[in-house]
């Protein structure tokens, strides 16, 4: 397919209406506007992240050298079969710890998600319907013969990535990271699945001592 994916506009915007700081190369310290109420079918846009927790998200495409090596370059469109990955960096600006960060990262529509690449590692994975569980993520399905066997969930229909980060220390950084493969045709869910608004990360959450 010649079709491309402009990722760069569609990131900085779906960034803005999630209170997301933009990338390095488009940082600007204007407040990010709220969205309106979600339209209907679609989840509410995750809240913006407290005011001492600064997030940064890039999208770098994942490519090889002459020597095979792997490269990262900007992601500014991306073709299918490419392998696109999103880097966010979380930074406690306050003066105090935060505690129980908690990271989720959607995966975007007409992408599948990747196992290669997941930093840090113990992260666990949603189908769009609200549980997160460990990868790989599993199902139980009925036989002809009535029994019951537990499957692995395809990777096109996972629909969100979260890590679990504890205690993030005031002026200390940490960062998430996962990969997708743009997808030669849409993703399609399952029915009892609701994926979420294919978006940027939403922001770390967590209570202040």
């Amino acid at each position: 397919m010649s079709k491309l994916f402009a990722f760069l506009p569609t990131l900085l915007t779906l960034l803005a209406l999630a209170g997301f700081a933009a990338p390095a190369a488009a940082q600007s310290t204007a407040p990010a506007a709220k969205p309106a109420a979600a339209p209907a079918g679609k989840p509410a846009t995750p809240p913006a992240a407290k005011p001492d927790v600064e997030s940064v998200l890039v999208a770098r495409k994942v490519e090889l050298d002459a020597e095979k090596k792997e490269k990262l370059t900007e992601a500014t469109t991306a073709r299918p079969g490419e392998v696109i990955e999103y880097r966010v960096t979380y930074t406690n600006r306050g003066q105090g710890a935060v505690r129980d960060v908690l990271a989720t990262l959607p995966i975007p529509a007409d992408t599948v998600f990747q196992r290669a690449g997941v930093v840090p590692a113990g992260a666990r994975a949603s189908i769009g319907d609200g549980k997160f569980a460990a990868i790989p993520l599993k199902r139980k399905v009925k036989l002809p013969s009535g029994k019951e066997e537990e499957i692995d969930i395809p990777l096109s229909e996972y629909r969100a990535i979260q890590w679990s980060l504890g205690e993030l220390a005031a002026g200390k950084s940490v960062v998430v990271a996962a990969r997708v493969r743009v997808s030669d045709a849409p993703n399609t869910a399952p029915p009892s699945a609701t994926p979420p608004t294919p978006a940027g990360p939403p922001p770390a959450k967590g209570g202040q001592k």
